[in-house]
This record gives C-alpha cells, sequence and structure tokens, in this order.
C-alpha cells in the first residue's frame, strides 16, 4: 500500500444559477477529500459529499392528500455555510478555474448574506497548470468519454432545459445536476493525480523535507543530476510514488553529505 500525505486535500466543485453571484445562487455544492492524502476530520471517508438546494426543502401534506414543497428555492445560505465549514478544515484545495469562479462565488455569496469572508488557504487551479502544459485546448468538459485513462468515468452532460428547470426548483432537474456535479468532482480528482507532479508551486502536504511531498513516501532518489548544487533547485523522483519534483538543497544537508 502507498503512503498518504499527512494532509486534508479538498476537491470541490460548484454548480449555479448562473455565472454572476450577484444575481444569482449556488445549487450544489460537491466536494471529496483527496485519496492520497488525509480524510475530512467531520467526515470519515473518501465517497462523494454534496450540499444541495434540496437540503432546505421541507414537505407539507395537504387536506387532498398531496404533499406541498415548502422551504426556499433561492436562499442558498445554507450551502455556503456547510461549504465553507469544510473549506476552513482544509489544508489546500483543488478546483479548475477555481481562482476566477468557485472562489470568488464563495466569497460573495458569504459576503451578501453578512457574513465574514474566508482566509486565503493554499489553492491549486489546473486550469492554469493544464494552460501551461496542454494548451488551451484542453478542458474537463472536453475529456472523451471513452478515454481509457478515466477508469469508467463518465461526465453526464446538462443541456439547457435541465438547468433552467433546477433553477425553477424541479426536484428531478436538480437531481440530475447533482449527480452531474458528483462526475465533476470525480473527474477533476483524477486529473489532479495525473498533473500532480507539473503543478507550479505545488504546497508540500507534509512536514518531512526528506521525504515526498505529495505521499510522504521513502527517500526520494536524485534525477539526472548526479549531486544536487547547494541553494539551488535540484529534481528528485520519489521511490514510491514515481512523482518527479524540485527542491533546494540547503548547506547544512551539503555538509552532511
Amino acid at each position: 500500500m502507498k503512503p498518504k500525505a499527512n494532509s486534508f486535500v479538498l476537491v470541490w466543485d460548484l454548480e449555479t444559477s448562473n455565472l454572476d453571484p450577484r444575481f444569482g445562487f449556488i445549487l450544489v455544492a460537491g466536494w471529496k477529500a483527496w485519496r492520497g492524502g488525509k480524510p475530512c476530520p467531520c467526515h470519515d471517508a473518501y465517497r462523494v459529499h454534496r450540499f444541495s438546494m434540496r437540503d432546505a426543502w421541507s414537505y407539507h401534506a395537504c387536506r387532498c392528500g398531496k404533499q406541498h414543497r415548502l422551504g426556499p428555492t433561492t436562499n442558498d445560505k445554507h450551502i455556503v455555510k456547510r461549504m465553507s465549514d469544510v473549506l476552513m478544515k482544509a489544508d489546500a484545495h483543488v478546483t479548475y478555474n477555481g481562482k476566477r469562479f468557485d472562489w470568488r462565488w464563495i466569497q460573495r455569496r458569504r459576503w451578501i448574506h453578512g457574513l465574514p469572508l474566508l482566509r486565503t488557504l493554499p489553492h491549486i487551479d489546473l486550469m492554469y497548470t493544464a494552460r501551461s502544459h496542454l494548451g488551451r485546448g484542453y478542458s474537463l468538459k472536453g475529456i472523451s468519454m471513452d478515454d481509457p485513462t478515466l477508469k469508467g468515468l463518465a461526465k453526464s452532460p446538462v443541456t439547457g432545459a435541465q438547468w433552467v428547470k433546477a433553477v425553477a426548483g424541479d426536484e428531478r432537474a436538480l437531481r440530475y445536476v447533482e449527480v452531474h456535479c458528483d462526475k465533476d468532482v470525480l473527474v477533476l480528482e483524477h486529473e489532479y493525480e495525473r498533473m500532480q507532479s507539473v503543478v507550479w508551486m505545488h504546497p508540500r502536504l507534509n512536514d518531512d523535507r526528506g521525504k515526498c511531498k505529495f505521499c510522504d513516501g521513502r527517500l526520494i532518489k536524485r534525477g539526472a543530476a548526479r549531486t544536487a548544487a547547494v541553494n539551488r533547485p535540484t529534481q528528485y523522483q520519489c521511490v514510491d510514488c514515481k512523482k518527479y519534483q524540485q527542491r533546494v538543497v540547503t548547506k547544512a544537508e551539503a555538509k552532511g553529505r
């Protein structure tokens, strides 16, 4: 069994009514703990969790025998608060285009609801990594459903009609958006594991600088260079997860060699 990191890395995604947080609301917030790290302290599992607009709905039995829904259809305060609580427990979080969309949505909705803004967290936005290494043509939405690396995952497309129904409060359409969000989170985790070693300034996920910063694995062996230059970034490779990373060798470490 491969070793795991000592950090809780949160992989999450939002599905919203539109693109502007001033005039819209959050439909679904999906998240999971990266399986290579620690699970969330309040959810001891690596499955996908979600906070949905349906969580605030309640039903009243009418004398006619039908169930009438009560509760807000546009007030997303409960989603914002619960998602914020999970974010504050994370050591780092992973998104795709989250710096320009998901994170700003959470912050702006908190501001609108009169809640204090969240503190800054180590943020890994895979959109910038993908553009640097794969070009602008790459997109999570454009991933082929037949890609063998997805290991059976299949993203479900959402049509405009379904999205409008979900925004209007249609339960069946909202359930479909929830499933769509769950699959987005799973695909995002899969792509994060593939791009992890090339993420610029990836935060260290453990405290021991002599071990792999991704998986807390065994000693890191040197890459192409046989000797590491002092105070200069040198490439290493983890013996366990096989991922490359750069590390600066200090003078104290150089003397001990």
